[in-house]
């Protein structure tokens, strides 16, 4: 009972600490004011009554230092809970912060070691080849890890998986194509049967030498929903085609985690095109040299849309 009335040992407050707590932020001075004043009156005048008045005196002052006594306790237990709460953030954040560097560098380890090194390995193989035939089958090869491996690096939140096509650049006479290389799929369902003609969106941004990303393509003749495409290029002069990753959902590509990756594989690409020498896929310039050159900013080669 006298816990109730005075407050618990943990300083949580009884009865009548919380009704204390519970008056009005003006009660003290007011009740300070009215004692100035009792006192004032029993200072002037000493009579039978100034008995009741002295005691009314006490009790005032009484109530008047408790109200007071119980708000600062009241103050203080809310500052100490708003530290206690930014301790509690701060911990937690820092906790996040250290959960999401380890992700980072699991992320990091598992990108560079257990899918770029076998990509990065056949290129080199067949860089360093001298035999044509050889250095040809190496690149094949090459080409096919490396789909693979943006199956798996690029829109890894894809619940239903990823589709990468890898599509060929060509030049007849004044007419431009590009059409799925053979083999060049990986993923998800079923390759592309689409050929890219000039006036297509993704035909006139691969020979800008331009990266695009549709984060939402309502198009009910696509069977996805949104897509990345990057030029397989050594700049503007030597284009060889297009990479294109897409995924059924819309949020499951991310400019800024992928349009990095799909950078890396498609001048991966390149590379194994560039070391057979096959030079008569490289794009001049169309558009009566219209076409922009390669952009010094990596951000400005990517098209939102």
């Amino acid at each position: 009972m006298t816990e109730q009335l005075t407050g618990s040992a943990k300083g949580e407050g009884g009865v009548w600490q919380k009704f204390l707590e519970g008056q009005p932020r003006w009660i003290p001075n007011t009740c300070f004011a009215v004692a100035s004043g009792l006192g004032v009156i029993i200072g002037v005048t000493i009579n039978w009554w100034s008995i009741p008045v002295a005691v009314l005196l006490v009790l005032t002052l009484f109530f008047a230092t408790g109200v007071a006594r119980a708000h600062d306790s009241a103050d203080k237990r809310e500052i100490k809970a708003q530290e206690d709460a930014v301790k509690r953030e701060k911990r937690l954040s820092d906790l996040l912060l250290a959960e999401a560097e380890a992700t980072y560098r699991n992320q990091t380890i598992w990108l560079l070691r257990d899918q770029l090194t076998a990509a990065i390995w056949w290129v080199a193989e067949a860089v360093a080849e001298p035999e044509p035939r050889k250095r040809s089958r190496l690149n094949t090869a090459a080409r096919t890890s490396i789909l693979n491996c943006a199956v798996n690096i690029v829109g890894q939140s894809a619940q239903l998986g990823t589709r990468a096509n890898l599509f060929r650049l060509h030049q007849i006479g004044d007419e431009w194509t590009m059409e799925l290389e053979e083999g060049g799929f990986a993923g998800r369902g079923e390759k592309s049967r689409r050929t890219f003609k000039l006036g297509d969106t993704t035909m006139t941004a691969t020979l800008a030498n331009r990266a695009r990303f549709e984060p939402d393509a309502d198009d009910e003749d696509l069977p996805y929903r949104t897509y990345m495409t990057h030029p397989v290029s050594l700049g503007q002069d030597r284009i060889y085609g297009a990479l294109t990753v897409d995924c059924l959902n819309t949020g499951e590509l991310e400019k800024e985690v992928d349009a990095p990756r799909m950078a890396v594989l498609a001048g991966l690409l390149a590379i194994t095109y560039q070391c057979e020498d096959d030079d008569e896929h490289g794009s001049p310039s169309v558009n009566e040299g219209k076409v922009a050159s390669s952009p010094s900013d990596p951000d400005a080669l990517w098209e939102w849309n």
